[in-house]
């Protein structure tokens, strides 16, 4: 497991315990929802080079400093996400809670388990024309796609 602390605004913190509440779940089980969630808007995200942004300051000090567990494979991803968005982890959380905490719904007990893992995660190194090509696939890619190009 790897442990990494959140620094949150108490507002975003006092939604996420209101929801974990309201859901019956751990806050570290809203949190990975609230970050998968937020991976519905990777595509639209301005990749240019750019400065790591944080949360704006809060003049008050309204922080809470939250310790997180996440898993091996959870991290990786997180830390993707923070790579692609060009944020803080703790911004990204704060962003999935204005967006999509309300969408958080329960999961019936039924349909709980713990094992759930980030499965199909790829790492493809390519060159082309000697320019070296990361590719991060989340999820399953086709075929066509793990084909390397031709290096001319």
């Amino acid at each position: 497991m790897a442990r990494t602390t959140l620094n949150l605004h108490i507002n975003t913190m006092t939604e996420i315990n209101r929801r974990s509440a309201e859901c019956a779940v751990s806050r570290r089980s809203i949190i990975v929802r609230l970050l998968m969630m937020l991976m519905r808007d990777a595509h639209s995200v301005d990749m240019r080079f750019t400065n790591v942004r944080y949360q704006p300051d809060d003049p008050s000090g309204n922080w809470h400093c939250f310790s997180i567990l996440f898993r091996e494979d959870e991290h990786e991803f997180f830390v993707d996400l923070r790579k692609i968005y060009k944020c803080s982890i703790s911004l990204l959380v704060a962003i999935a809670v204005e967006r999509y905490l309300d969408e958080v719904a329960p999961i019936e007990p039924t349909k709980r388990h713990n094992y759930a893992r980030f499965y199909n995660y790829l790492i493809q190194l390519d060159s082309v024309d000697g320019v070296m090509l990361w590719r991060i696939y989340w999820g399953f890619p086709r075929t066509e796609y793990l084909t390397p190009p031709s290096d001319h």
